[in-house]
Order: C-alpha cells, then structure tokens, then sequence
C-alpha cells in the first residue's frame, strides 16, 4: 500500500546571537537578549515542526532556545559543542541548533576555517536524520557560511566561502548521490542573483531546488531592520542570503514565506547605545510547508 507524504513545517532563523563586545562575550550576552523571549517570537517559532536556528554562539541564547523548547513543546533540542577549542584554534562553537517535535539523531561536521572574525567560530554544518511519523527518515542540514566583512577583503570572504560550499557538498555526497530526502537551510550569505549565486546553483541545482529564492524574498534589508543597519558590516545592504534546497522528487514545498519580519512592538531591556526599534533579528526568518515522498 502506498504511503501518503510526510508534511513538515520547518522554519530557518538567523537568531543574531553574536555577542557585540567583550564584556558581553565573558557573560554570554547576545545584543538585546530579551528580543529571543519575546512572546510573538516564541508564537511564530512554535507553530513549525522543525526549527533551525544559526548563531546560537553563548549562553543566553541557549538558555532563551530551552524555553522555545517548552514554549512549542517540542521533543528535541540539538546544539553543537559551544566554547573556546584548542584544536581548531576558535573561541565559540558553529552556533547552529535545531528544535524538533520528532525523533532525531545529530552531529556537527567541520567545514574550512573562516576569515576574519569568522575565524574565531568554527564553520560547519549540523547534519540531522529524522524519523518522521509514517517511518520515513528526513536528512537535514543547517549551516551558517562565511559572511562578507568590511575587516576583510571581499575575495578572501568569497573563497572562504566557496571552500566551506564545496566541502558542504562533499559531506552530502553519499545523500546526493542516493537521492535521498534531503533538505539543506540556513544562512549561506550568498546574495540570491549574484554571480556567486550562479556558483552555487550550478554545485547543488541537479539535485537540489532552491525553492525561496524564486518568490523574490529579501530576507536581510538594512532600510527595513533597525538592527540590520545598525550592525552591517559589510556585504549587500538588501538581499536574500537565507535558504531553503529541498532534494527534487524526493521533498517539495508546498508554501513558503518570511517570517519574524515585524519590529517588536514593546520589549524591556533595550541597551543604552541603541536607538532603533526592536526586532526579533537583523535577519528574517524562512517558513515552509515541505511534503516528504
């Protein structure tokens, strides 16, 4: 008898959960943590089945990801090892977390080192099978690449970059070639109709569909964020770098949308420096419906 598609709600989310000085660093303090909290934020996140997050880089964020845990009711709360590695020479971890109502197995595999203030957190990807509720097994792959920075010069961001893509494809390899349900998100900060774009389209475009990208999103906009503008540092100032691949024939998105797009309409705890409205995040997030073959 045939088995009727798995429909999963998955969500993507650049959090903004990198510390902006020292001192906020030593005390595991995001920028404005009070905005992970906020009830319309735990609301949204809670209505998907999975939700991956990018920039999970110190304890406050964890701590605000445990109470969307409890928020959404969620099953499973996956991070990679946060903190300073002596091996690979990093102060914090990939940052990369992933919340599931159903049954998964996760680990964090290492992709180059990053340049510039990249560097000190280590690239990688999350790579998480899920076991959906007809028994089908989902792969999952969340990651955060190389982002452009005014610190450092745009072709070594651009290989940096390129380098982490590649091995990325090299570690789905086996997924690819099998043709297995595989769905790839996060923040790849590759601007969608750029030459790089086109890179990247051609590395992943047999076996995977970018099906944002062709609904014209931007999912960071510095004349929209406040928080965008206030902390841009490099790279385009409106873009779509934030996504979602699904394998073809084996995973399709049956609707797609931004979310987390709104400011904040009250929230306590704004830092004396800042003066902007708040947001949820400097970027906004991706939801999807997918149907699972």
């Amino acid at each position: 008898m045939e088995i009727a598609p798995d429909h999963v709600r998955l969500a993507t989310w650049n959090c903004f959960g990198a510390p902006q000085s020292l001192e906020d660093f030593l005390s595991g303090r995001p920028f404005w943590p009070e905005r992970l909290e906020d009830p319309a934020v735990l609301a949204t996140l809670s209505g998907y089945d999975i939700v991956c997050i990018q920039e999970n880089l110190v304890d406050r964020v964890r701590t605000s990801l445990e109470v969307l845990r409890a928020a959404g009711g969620f099953s499973e709360l996956w991070f990679d090892p946060m903190g300073p590695c002596g091996e690979s020479k990093t102060f914090v971890g990939g940052g990369l977390a992933i919340l599931s109502r159903f049954p998964m197995t996760s680990r964090f595999v290492k992709l180059p080192r990053g340049e510039g203030p990249d560097g000190y957190a280590r690239k990688g990807f999350a790579l998480a099978e899920v076991r959906l509720p007809s028994g089908r097994e989902l792969y999952l792959a969340n990651t955060h690449l190389q982002a452009d920075d005014e610190r450092v010069s745009l072709d070594a961001c651009r290989r940096a970059r390129w380098s982490q893509l590649e091995a990325l494809r090299d570690g789905l390899s086996s997924m690819l070639r099998e043709g297995a349900p595989l769905v790839l998100c996060g923040d790849l900060n590759v601007p969608h109709g750029s030459d790089e774009y086109e890179r990247l389209a051609r590395l992943f475009g047999q076996e995977l569909v970018d099906v944002v990208g062709r609904e014209g999103f931007h999912t960071y906009d510095i004349a929209r964020n406040d928080i965008a503008a206030k902390f841009h540092e490099g790279g385009p100032e409106k873009a779509l770098i934030d996504y979602v691949w699904t394998s073809r024939g084996r995973v399709e998105a049956k609707e797609v949308s931004m979310i987390l797009e709104e400011p904040i309409a009250e929230l306590g705890g704004c830092p004396p420096s800042y003066a902007g409205r708040a947001f949820p995040s400097d970027h906004y997030g991706i939801g999807a419906v997918i149907a699972i073959e």
